[in-house]
């Protein structure tokens, strides 16, 4: 399984490397003044998915 933010996508995704690597140096100055993240969003990580969440979908049933 591929680790935290490595997709098939991102590995392969010529435009969004184009896109989003040329100012990817800039972005990490960013990234590293800002705090983590807290709540539903910090729970949405590839390493979070087998704990256990403090947010539910409620009763919602996807499909027929």
């Amino acid at each position: 399984m591929p680790g935290e933010g490595e997709t098939r996508r991102a590995a392969e995704d010529s435009y969004a490397k184009f896109k989003y690597d040329a100012t990817s140096d800039q972005d990490a100055v960013i990234i590293g003044r800002v705090a983590e993240l807290a709540g539903v969003m910090a729970q949405n990580k590839r390493s979070d998915a087998s704990k256990k969440h403090v947010w539910s979908t409620g009763d919602q049933k996807i499909g027929k």
